[in-house]
Order: C-alpha cells, then structure tokens, then sequence
C-alpha cells in the first residue's frame, strides 16, 4: 500500500517550495491539459513524485568507476531505486 503522505526531506527544503506550475506556465503560456471525462474519480488526493539522485565520479581509486544512487519516491513510500 503506498503511503500519501509527503516525504520527509531533510535539507534542500527550498527546492520543495518552489511553484513548478506557475514556472511552466510562464515558459509554456499556450500549454493546456486535456482531461477525458471517462477517467474514474480519485480515490486519494493528489500526492507527490519526488526523486533523489546522488552521484560519485570515479569513486573506486583504482578501476576508477563512479556510483550512482536513484530513488523515487511516490507519497512517502519507495517506488523505486538504483544503486
């Protein structure tokens, strides 16, 4: 069962506030959604997509090859994730 709650995020908060709407928006001012009526109600309301990625370069010393971290997040509950 996915959790809907929001993620808890430590640091970085800023990012969270922003208002991506309102961004997209203004770059994209003709941009409309289509919503075909046939789609069921919520069940739940709206909940967050949040990803986390994290990245090393040439972490091992000596085959030098990187690390990459992934983790997507839908509501609080991992949906996904990379290492």
């Amino acid at each position: 069962m996915i959790n809907s709650d929001d993620p808890i995020v430590i640091g970085g908060k800023d990012v969270l506030k922003l208002n991506f709407q309102d961004l997209l928006q203004s770059q994209y001012p003709d941009a409309t959604e289509e919503i075909d009526c046939k789609v069921p109600k919520l069940l739940v309301g709206e909940m967050d997509i949040t990803a986390f990625v994290d990245s090393d370069h040439a972490h091992d010393k000596v085959t030098r090859r990187s690390i990459t971290g992934l983790l997507i997040l839908v509501g609080s509950t991992p949906i996904y994730f990379l290492s």
